[in-house]
């Protein structure tokens, strides 16, 4: 029996694609390295007020750009979890509340975060958005803060990460062709 050789981990080189584990054995998560924050969609911030939303698939987008907002802003965070487990800790500023929305099946439409978006007051002031996830919940949002409240397309990141029932490709053909 040949014994399995473990390779180390190099950040600053490749990594190899299949890491084989003996039976038995954990799986050695720190050859994994550091997970890579997501990125922060919104090119600057000016406004008098944020609200951002995402489910799992937008999770790290919406952190990021959580901890990267200026520590005197002010605003609301959805972010919808399917369960208590998957809470994080995120460095926002002290004046965003972040809503920890438990959505336990992420097969079936979300309307928590519609919801309680819909619901918010009228925005005084200029407001920019962080929102992603999945497509449903996008068009709807979109429809209620572009046409509702009026909010400038240009202070918005609002985008369409996945779809209920397509797969990958078959969401971004769609995609595309609605664009």
């Amino acid at each position: 029996m040949n014994a399995i050789t473990p390779t180390p981990y190099n950040a600053e080189g490749p990594q190899p694609l299949l890491r084989s584990t003996p039976a038995g054995a954990a799986y050695p998560t720190s050859a994994l390295g550091p997970l890579r924050a997501g990125t922060v969609k919104l090119q600057s911030f000016f406004a008098d007020a944020y609200v951002l939303a995402a489910d799992m698939s937008a999770l790290a987008v919406v952190a990021a750009t959580l901890e990267a907002m200026p520590r005197d802003a002010k605003g609301l965070a959805f972010i919808e979890i399917t369960s208590p487990e998957d809470q994080q800790v995120i460095d926002a500023p002290v004046g965003v509340t972040i809503d920890w929305i438990i959505q336990p099946s992420p097969h079936q439409p979300s309307v928590q975060s519609v919801e309680k978006i819909k619901a918010l007051p009228d925005f005084l002031g200029s407001v920019q958005t962080c929102i992603a996830g999945e497509s449903a919940m996008i068009k709807t949002l979109r429809e209620e803060l572009v046409n509702r409240r009026r909010l400038p397309k240009s202070d918005m990141y609002i985008s369409g990460y996945w779809k209920i029932g397509l797969k990958e490709d078959e969401h971004q053909k769609a995609k595309n062709k609605a664009a």
